[in-house]
């Protein structure tokens, strides 16, 4: 009986391929984890823009609500959606109270998104779907460019941080609600 001959059948290693492969699925892992952690297949997606059903503005014990079609609705939805898709960040313990909710509505300037069903704002944190978003301008947690996400109820736990609300400020001031 004879050995089985192992000399011409030889197989070829692939370095470049491995790596690529091993990276591919070192990725795919990497998409997969933070996906299924918040229940976004499109955590990464950097954009929002979904549509409020109406925009409210808080001014020193004043409310104006704005719908879509009257002035200054697209520019404040374009303004807020262009830092939502882009948060610098999220400080999972920040909170609003019931007594900050009520001065930021009757001492100072604040901006309430309210849409008509829970949205989806895609993020590696896993925030949530809100159905308002709360904006202060002016008083508590404004200098920190906060966004409050809530539901129609309540307010949740945590607040995104924008990069930049010079936007969203210049079109207030452009329609007089921000001096």
């Amino acid at each position: 009986m004879s050995s089985p001959s192992y000399g011409s059948d030889r197989v070829n290693f692939n370095l470049r391929s491995m790596l690529l492969w091993t990276a591919l699925t070192m990725l795919v892992i990497w998409w997969a984890v933070f996906a299924m952690g918040n229940s976004d297949p499109l955590w990464f997606w950097p954009f929002f823009s979904e549509r409020p059903t109406e925009i409210v503005v808080y001014h020193d014990g004043t409310e104006m609500t704005i719908r879509p079609g009257e002035p200054g609705y697209e520019a404040i939805t374009a303004a807020v959606n262009a830092q939502i898709g882009r948060p610098r960040g999220y400080e999972r313990d920040t909170g609003m109270s019931a007594g900050t909710e009520a001065d930021a509505r009757s001492k100072y300037v604040s901006v309430e998104m309210r849409y008509g069903k829970p949205v989806v704002i895609h993020s590696n944190t896993g925030i949530g779907r809100p159905s308002r978003l709360f904006i202060p301008i002016t008083g508590r947690h404004s200098e920190g460019n906060l966004v409050f996400l809530g539901t129609d109820r309540d307010f949740l736990i945590g607040a995104l941080t924008l990069r930049d609300r010079s936007r969203l400020d210049r079109e207030l001031r452009d329609l007089g609600l921000l001096t």
